[in-house]
């Protein structure tokens, strides 16, 4: 999946997370993986339809897990995607496009199980690493109604630019921004 001509470096990226979080691997994501994507969607967004029955509930995530990977294996068809494995169990997926215009987070999801524990800032400060070693600028994108996503942005060292729609354009460009694994 990963073109050899591009700059970013999954190796350095990742070897600096399994220095820092015991337990912790990955793997590029393959076609089979469609049930576990679709696991750690449902786990990451049951709380976004307060008050649907289980019955509604999962096939309605299970079918916006699906909208989406085809919405991003078509929007940005060069893509590195990961699977974030704990011990063996996955817990997440991270996905990166590179362009002209630098490294784009199209997607991070944690279990809600993992978040807090500062897993996602210490996946953050290591890409936002590798950007710097690049001298590359990182963008993102986040829902305008997930304050909780747009405050761990912000202490990733993210600035939002623009508003696009429901979403808010989030840049980290290695100058204004501060240390992701740095105590709040």
């Amino acid at each position: 999946m990963t073109d050899c001509s591009k700059q970013f470096s999954e190796r350095g990226l990742f070897s600096k997370l399994e220095e820092n979080l015991a337990g912790f691997s990955w793997r590029t994501v393959r076609r089979e993986d469609e049930k576990i994507l679709d696991d750690i969607y449902r786990a990451c967004h049951a709380g976004d339809f307060v008050g649907l029955a289980p019955e509604q509930l999962q096939p309605l995530l299970s079918m916006q897990a699906r909208a989406q990977t085809r919405h991003y294996t078509v929007s940005y068809p060069d893509a590195m995607h990961w699977i974030l494995e704990h011990e063996t169990e996955a817990v997440g997926r991270l996905m990166v496009d590179e362009s002209q215009e630098g490294l784009h987070i199209v997607d991070l999801a944690l279990v809600p199980a993992l978040q807090g524990r500062r897993w996602g800032r210490t996946l953050v400060g290591a890409l936002l690493e590798e950007a710097s070693r690049q001298n590359t600028m990182v963008h993102a994108h986040v829902a305008l109604g997930n304050d909780g996503a747009r405050r761990f942005w912000s202490r990733s060292g993210f600035v939002e630019i623009r508003i696009e729609g429901s979403y808010a354009v989030l840049l980290w460009d290695g100058k204004t921004s501060t240390n992701p694994n740095s105590a709040d």
